[in-house]
């Protein structure tokens, strides 16, 4: 066997994973009790690193 592993990265190259994306990131916030997030342009949060992208959104320190 060549590889042992093989990973995907679904952020949109393979597969349509925009709306299954938006719909966590709004969960995950909601569970969090952020609000007053903007996220009509949700496609700026796909692709960053997530623990970048909810640094950003919950105004966290680093």
């Amino acid at each position: 066997m060549k590889y042992k592993y093989i990973l995907f990265d679904l952020d949109g190259t393979i597969s349509e994973s925009a709306e299954g994306i938006r719909y966590s990131l709004e969960k995950t916030l909601e569970r969090l009790g952020v609000t007053g997030v903007d996220l009509s342009d949700y496609t700026k949060y796909i692709g960053p690193p997530l623990l970048d992208t909810l640094k950003n959104l919950c105004k966290l320190p680093d």
